[in-house]
């Protein structure tokens, strides 16, 4: 059976680097910066750093979608 894969999100894309703290460690960031990201989006210069911590588990793309649905979510 196939399945479709569930789409990232900025919450999962955290969770799945760790949580909050560890990915405001890795990017030197306060954990207020990292849960503002769920609304605003993740900066594209922080994604080679949460692909790494992630163990690669998602790609740019995911991350781009990711941003889209925090944004558009935003302007809801």
């Amino acid at each position: 059976m196939d399945t479709e894969p569930i789409p990232w999100t900025v919450e999962t894309v955290i969770r799945a680097c760790g949580g909050v703290s560890v990915v405001a460690g890795a990017l030197n960031l306060t954990d207020s910066a990292v849960l503002k990201m769920k609304r605003i989006g993740i900066q594209d210069r922080h994604w080679p750093t949460l692909i790494a911590l992630s163990g690669n588990q998602f790609e740019p793309n995911d991350l781009f979608r990711a941003n889209q649905r925090a944004r558009s979510a935003q302007a809801a």
